[in-house]
């Protein structure tokens, strides 16, 4: 009997990790979490960009655990308000804060910017550890409309319903 094999993503969130089981399903490999893997500590995500922050997150990982690992980092770039979030999108609104203060904060800068200057972003990167080989493919940023309600809960937590979203919604498409 073969043992199959696994692949470390590298968040003990569980929404991510059922979002990325679902992303993958049909891989011939087990899906495993840091949590399932035993690893308890939160890595620190000190990069500057989100390839450095997925980076960090994959290499120490892949360190601790010894498996192939998959780790990303990504976060809201609102133009109105010179790109932030960011990179700083969980710690946004301060350390601990919830999905809800952190879209408050948001919301908050937002409302001294009319409509048309509410461009946002969507950054993301990914790494994966093989081995001593590491991979850092390229992502696209997506830009929407960011609006100032209504809320979603996604597996990541809440979220902005998006303009476009709500256009649908209303049939405004």
């Amino acid at each position: 009997m073969t043992t199959r094999p696994r692949l470390l993503i590298a968040s003990a969130n569980r929404g991510k990790v059922a979002e990325y089981r679902s992303l993958l399903e049909g891989l011939e490999c087990d899906l495993v979490s840091v949590r399932d893997v035993g690893i308890s500590a939160v890595v620190e995500e000190t990069g500057t960009t989100y390839a450095e922050n997925a980076r960090i997150k994959a290499v120490t990982y892949a360190a601790r655990s010894g498996l192939v690992t998959l780790a990303d980092d990504s976060g809201l770039e609102v133009d109105a308000l010179g790109g932030e979030p960011g990179i700083y999108s969980a710690r946004y609104a301060g350390d601990g804060a919830t999905d809800a203060e952190r879209i408050a904060r948001t919301i908050e800068g937002l409302r001294a910017h009319n409509a048309r200057h509410r461009a946002v972003g969507h950054g993301f990167a990914f790494t994966e550890i093989t081995g001593d080989a590491i991979r850092l493919p390229t992502i696209p940023r997506s830009y929407q409309k960011i609006n100032t309600g209504p809320f979603v809960r996604t597996p990541f937590g809440l979220r902005l319903l998006r303009q476009s979203e709500i256009e649908r919604i209303h049939g405004h498409t």
